[in-house]
């Protein structure tokens, strides 16, 4: 599914072209603070919903443990003819965040982002 939006969006994208700054966005962004507070074992579904509201996606693990997903994707084109730059062709922030429960308390967490602007200025 993460895929398919990535392809999409990167197809919007170049077929733009010369058209001014375009963006777009899917999902919504999480606060990385709530995410270190959860707990496993201890955190619940109620707590989780309340933090961060309903899910992207849900699912089952091959263990039969519910598993959800919260998804982040944005993407930039600059507002210059993309087709005639050097530069990237679009920057983008990735975020996702999966909780697995055991009943109604969650079993394991974890989470992924793209670096921030800042950070990859740091790495140069």
């Amino acid at each position: 599914m993460r895929n398919k939006i990535i392809v999409s969006l990167m197809l919007m994208l170049m077929t733009a072209a010369c058209m001014p700054r375009m963006y777009a966005e899917t999902g919504r962004k999480f606060d990385v603070r709530k995410f270190q507070k959860i707990k496993e074992g201890e955190t619940t579904k109620q707590y989780i919903t309340t933090a961060f509201g309903a899910p992207q996606q849900t699912g089952v693990k091959e263990s039969g443990k519910e598993m959800w997903t919260y998804l982040f994707l944005s993407l930039e084109a600059p507002s210059h003819c993309i087709c005639s730059t050097p530069s990237p062709l679009f920057t983008h922030r990735f975020m996702r965040m999966t909780i697995t429960y055991d009943g109604d308390r969650v079993f394991e967490k974890s989470y992924e982002m793209s670096r921030e602007k800042e950070d990859e200025k740091k790495a140069q």
